[in-house]
């Protein structure tokens, strides 16, 4: 346990690093950090999002660490590029990592890259197909739709009901 949590689930998250983002995406962030970011910052003095109806506006600082994270195979890494890895390596409660198959953002290799790091804590990753959850799209952000709260949801509470008993007995 670290800090009081006791277990984890991660909804479509993975590394960032813009070479393993599906091919659609790759070409546009291909455009935004090589591009629009490194143009767009000086002139304006933060990234202006809205102005590209992508992301939204953004400080110079966040937009700055986000480029270096994406653009680096670490993903999170440090100014000189080294990968941050010590709070993952302190976490040792069960993880369990929804993705999928029809994210238009994360491929299912930025999914396993981050669950990587956490070398120490069991995890249990779940790639879903469309037809896993009743045939209708997910994609990146489709897990928070109210029309997945029973095939979805529904497995997210019982795995974190199985933890919690699991705990009750000790094991």
């Amino acid at each position: 346990m670290s800090d009081g949590v006791a277990t984890m689930v991660t909804v479509a998250a993975g590394s960032g690093y813009w070479k393993e983002n599906t091919p659609r995406l790759r070409r546009y962030v291909w455009w935004l950090w090589f591009v629009a970011v490194p143009v767009s910052m000086p002139l304006f003095g933060y990234f202006p999002g809205r102005l590209f109806r992508k992301v939204g506006d953004l400080p110079r600082g966040a937009m700055a660490e986000w480029r270096r994270w994406c653009l680096s195979p670490h993903y999170i890494s440090d100014e000189s590029g080294r990968p941050i890895r010590d709070g993952y390596d302190r976490l040792t409660f069960p993880i369990l990592s929804l993705s999928f198959t029809d994210d238009e953002m994360l491929s299912e290799t930025n999914i396993r890259r981050l669950h990587a790091c956490y070398r120490n804590a069991p995890v249990t990753i779940r790639r879903i197909a469309p037809e896993d959850a009743g045939g209708r799209r997910v994609g990146h952000f489709g897990f928070f739709r109210p029309e997945h709260r029973e095939r979805l949801w529904r497995q997210v509470l019982e795995w974190l009901e199985a933890r919690v008993e699991a705990r009750r007995q000790g094991s």
